[in-house]
Order: structure tokens, then sequence, then C-alpha cells
């Protein structure tokens, strides 16, 4: 195959978004996707807090502390119960395509996290951008619901947008009702995500990584 390969461009260049980082070592959600050359597929949002939680005596694995997470309100939907699964935001996504593996989708952000995988998911699959393009076109969050997060603030009509957004949808949105906050182009609190594409007739993978903080796409 690499005697096909005639060294031209295949593709006009584009102009892109160097991911950016400030140097520092933080602690936080992550998310990784891997696809092989067979097919397989992980897509993965590591989130457990291992600094916070207790740790297991002579096993060095930390507990999870997601419980949290859960209220303790009788009645609330999200109310502690034995058995019973606090709310999570972490979500990574595996997308099947007439049951072959397609996409592994993921990001960190709290809340962000499934709002804007299902606005990265939308542009790949409704609007056909490309994993990069998908990753790195503006993106708006609601906080019309209380946040998973103690002590769950709740912000009706509140909607965050990235700059980048036409003025003009900001006012429409405005004058609905909305409470619109215009933040950065490339706002790094509109959550970090990954895209990988597996085109099962060919084989052919894609992959895009978020320029708004430290993140990468590699192939080997």
């Amino acid at each position: 195959r690499r005697a096909t390969v005639d060294g031209a461009p295949q593709s006009p260049a584009e102009a892109r978004v160097a991911a950016g980082t400030r140097g520092e070592q933080t602690s936080g959600t992550s998310y990784f996707g891997v696809i092989d050359r067979d097919g397989n597929v992980v897509s993965c949002i590591p989130s457990e807090g291992a600094k916070s939680g207790p740790i297991i005596p002579g096993t060095g694995l930390a507990l999870s502390w997601r419980g949290f997470q859960a209220k303790t309100e009788r009645g609330h939907a999200a109310a502690i119960a034995p058995g019973k699964r606090p709310r999570l935001t972490p979500c990574p996504a595996l997308v099947l395509k007439d049951g072959e593996p397609v996409m592994a989708l993921g990001g960190y952000g709290g809340d962000h996290i499934p709002q804007s995988m299902l606005q990265v998911f939308l542009n790949i699959v409704q609007f056909g951008l490309d994993p990069q393009e998908a990753v790195e076109a503006p993106r708006f969050y609601t906080y019309s619901f209380p946040n998973s997060q103690t002590p769950s603030a709740y912000s009706p009509g509140l909607i965050a947008i990235e700059g980048r957004v036409p003025a003009e949808v900001m006012d429409a949105l405005r004058q609905r009702g909305h409470t619109v906050n215009a933040h950065p182009d490339w706002w790094e609190g509109a959550c970090l995500n990954g895209a990988l594409l597996r085109d099962p007739a060919t084989g052919v993978l894609q992959g895009g990584a978020d320029p708004r903080g430290e993140a990468f796409a590699v192939a080997y």
C-alpha cells in the first residue's frame, strides 16, 4: 500500500489550532479511546478520584467515592439506596452501525460531558464533519437542571456559548428568554473531547483531539 502513495498532498492543507497546555500538572477526569487493526474498540473515561478515596490496605486500590453524587432526601430520584448506582457524568460511548463498531467517543468536564458528546456525535453523524472538525466546532451548554455535584446548583434558563457562535444567534436566544453567557472562542471549560472513527468496509481509521486543552490523536 505504501507504493500507492506518491508523496503529493492528498487534500488541501488546513490551519489547525494547536493543542493547548499550560505546562501544569493537574488531576481530574480523563478520556482515552483505542481502535486496533482488527476493529476492537475501547472507549473509557477514568474518573474515580483516587487521591481522595480510601485505599484498600495491601492493594493500592482506591474505593470509588462516587456515592457522594447520591442524595439523602427521601423520595429523591437519586436517593441513596442499597445496590443503587449514583448519577454519574462520565459516559464513554461506543457507537455501532449494523452491529459493527464505528466510533469511540468521550470527554471530560463534569455535566458538560454528556452535552458535549451529543454535539460531537451529531456533528459527525448528522452534519458530516470529520472527527477533528467535530470536536473543534463551537459548543453550548445548558444549566437548566440541578448540577450533579453537591450542592447541585440550578440555573434555569442559563446557557453558556463559545464566542465563535454568531452574535445574532446569541441575541435570538436572549430574545427567547435565555440568559446567555458568552465565553472565549476556545473555552477549555467547554469539555475536552476525543472521537475515533472506523470504516467497517475499508478499515480506515480517523481521529480527532480537542484543541481546547491537552489532547492528542495518535496513530501507529
